[in-house]
């Protein structure tokens, strides 16, 4: 192996560093909007469910009243 041959490969693995690094980055940002996605996710059927027990609560209440008007 000559010189230029030692400076071109020194120089490949100096820029597969740089990807590998870059690569990393870019994962670990994906990870981060992933987690962020979950949470949302998360967050948003926590709130149908809450919405779901109000509207049940109202039907039963609805239901009761419209059944005491049917007794009348």
């Amino acid at each position: 192996m000559d010189d230029d041959d030692a400076k071109y490969y020194n120089e490949q693995i100096k820029l597969f560093e740089q990807n590998s690094e870059d690569t990393n980055t870019l994962l670990k940002h994906q990870l981060s909007v992933v987690r962020s996605s979950l949470g949302a996710v998360n967050n948003t059927l926590e709130d149908v469910e809450y919405n779901e027990n109000l509207m049940k609560g109202g039907i039963n209440r609805v239901t009761k009243y419209m059944n005491t008007l049917v007794r009348k």
